[in-house]
């Protein structure tokens, strides 16, 4: 459905002759492609959850080379790649409020019956269920880790 609608847009933006949100949707249209591929499952789309999974590692990609492009002095390319951030970050769910956040890790925590550190992986991964993209690895990763040290 999720890639489905990335087609869409794409041609969308091809028709209005906006460049930034073609190379973007065109850029994150050929990273899922190679994403079936590895898969083998060229024939299918993807459930939405693994193309969620596939944006948030791109707008992770593009962060750092943001980060890399500002060290640099690169600022031409710190503009380009903050609007094919932009772009691609729209298909992302709304992010989860940190309070929000610290409820599901205290409800998964009491769900999974976890008592230490030892556990986080199993609470991480009720969490991360919950929250389908939602929020940020590393910071379901920290909050986990507060709560259960």
């Amino acid at each position: 459905m999720l890639e489905k609608k990335l087609s869409e847009d794409l041609i969308l933006a091809m028709k209005s002759g906006n460049k930034v949100d073609v190379q973007a949707l065109r850029y994150l249209i050929s990273v899922i492609k190679n994403k079936k591929i590895e898969d083998r499952t060229r024939d299918r789309e993807l459930a939405d959850a693994d193309v969620i999974k596939v944006i948030q590692k791109v707008v992770r990609q593009q962060k750092e080379s943001i980060e890399q492009f500002l060290s640099g002095g690169r600022t031409d390319l710190v503009e380009k790649e903050t609007g094919e951030m932009e772009v691609i970050a729209k298909y992302l769910p709304k992010e989860v409020s940190e309070d929000e956040l610290r409820k599901i890790v205290k409800e998964s925590i009491a769900v999974t019956g976890a008592s230490g550190v030892k556990d986080m992986g199993k609470v991480i991964k009720v969490v991360m269920e919950k929250v389908s993209g939602g929020a940020d690895g590393k910071v379901i990763s920290q909050f986990v880790k507060e709560m259960l040290s």
